[in-house]
């Protein structure tokens, strides 16, 4: 969905060098305003409203969980 270096840098680096918490309140709409940036005027259009049926394709849904998969979580003992 997000190819490119830019999405490479921000998912492997420092965040706090991409977001500017003025702006943003949260990292999700970090994320969301990106997502909506990137996708606009694309078949990948996204809005939090609806969801686009071109997110629900096989080939797409794949890919997608693919990529969650490599998403490294805190753990909850981590944070305390």
């Amino acid at each position: 969905i997000a190819s490119g270096d830019w999405s490479s840098d921000v998912c492997s680096s420092d965040l706090g060098n991409y977001v500017d918490s003025r702006e943003y309140f949260s990292w999700e709409r970090f994320f969301t305003a990106v997502l909506v940036r990137k996708a606009d005027h694309t078949y990948l259009k996204y809005t939090k409203k609806t969801l686009n049926t071109a997110y629900l394709t096989e080939k797409l849904r794949s890919k997608i969980l693919k990529t969650i998969q490599q998403v490294i979580f805190e753990k909850e003992t981590d944070r305390q």
